[in-house]
């Protein structure tokens, strides 16, 4: 009886992940962010990605731009930034900057190619 019973529990545990789904269980796809930079430490998915001051640069906001929590269009926004407006690099990944509003305390993740000169040139992860 018993090695009926472990051959179907190790049956069940060999459901693949739409099997899982189907019965209300969750998967690793459920739970795993959508992508991870390389070199970056992901804390709960990509919005959290890490990030430190390692640029002194700075630039000019050519168009309107959402600040965002995250490198990523996924991530929501904090508002949106007009255009003028300066803003103090920290870091760049892909095409991404993390950066501060000038005369402000807000930070967050702002699309490059918003920037006049494409942002940050000083990668997040070292």
């Amino acid at each position: 009886m018993k090695s009926v019973i472990m051959k179907r529990v190790g049956a069940i545990t060999a459901l693949p992940v739409t099997a899982v789904l189907a019965f209300g269980g969750t998967s690793v796809a459920d739970t795993a962010p959508s992508f991870t930079p390389a070199g970056i430490s992901v804390m709960g998915g990509t919005c959290d990605a890490e990030h430190h001051n390692y640029d002194s640069g700075s630039g000019t906001l050519a168009e309107d731009a959402a600040r965002r929590p995250g490198p990523g269009t996924n991530c929501g926004t904090f508002g949106t930034i007009k255009k003028g407006k300066h803003i103090q690099y920290h870091c760049e990944w892909a095409s991404w900057t993390h950066g501060r509003v000038d005369g402000t305390n807000q930070n967050g993740w702002f699309y490059s190619a918003k920037l006049d000169d494409g942002g940050s040139n000083e990668k997040c992860a070292r």
